[in-house]
């Protein structure tokens, strides 16, 4: 799953969970293992024997990487309660701290029963791209509507 997805799952948890940040936290790293449970998008992603990824792999990554980064910063600015949702996508993330952890410096920082769980728990296939795409656009929509709604009760 695209980390933006991630993110925007994160912070909708933070939203829902505003008055406990530890528990948007723990609801946050569920949620990454269920999406992660939803067919999406695949590219021969597995690390190659010397812990390398695919050129397309790492192409996508840094996209998403870098819109994933702008999209934590905006949702953070609009967030009504930020320490849940912060924590909320915290949680959401973490579990895919392990490829850039792999590409930049070697090593994965989680333990191996932790690494095999999170692979089991993926469910990737080629060319779901799109799909993949249309969820989070629709997902942020609805996230950005949402706390568009709470701040203006909150005034």
């Amino acid at each position: 799953m695209f980390i933006c997805n991630h993110v925007i799952a994160g912070a909708a948890i933070g939203l829902v969970l505003e008055d406990h940040p530890f528990a948007a936290f723990v609801a946050g790293v569920g949620s990454h293992f269920a999406l992660d449970m939803v067919p999406h998008w695949a590219s021969h992603d597995k690390p190659k024997d010397d812990g390398s990824y695919s050129d397309e792999f790492v192409r996508a990554a840094k996209i998403d990487g870098c819109l994933g980064c702008a999209l934590i910063g905006t949702l953070l600015l609009a967030a009504p309660s930020k320490p849940a949702v912060a924590a909320g996508i915290a949680g959401a993330c973490l579990p895919d701290l392990d490829k850039p952890a792999q590409y930049f410096f070697g090593k994965v920082p989680f333990p191996a029963w932790w690494q095999e769980l999170h692979r089991k728990a993926n469910n990737q296939r080629p060319g779901l791209a799109p799909r993949e795409m249309v969820i989070g656009a629709v997902g942020m929509t609805a996230v950005m509507v949402a706390m568009s709604r709470r701040r203006r009760r909150q005034r």
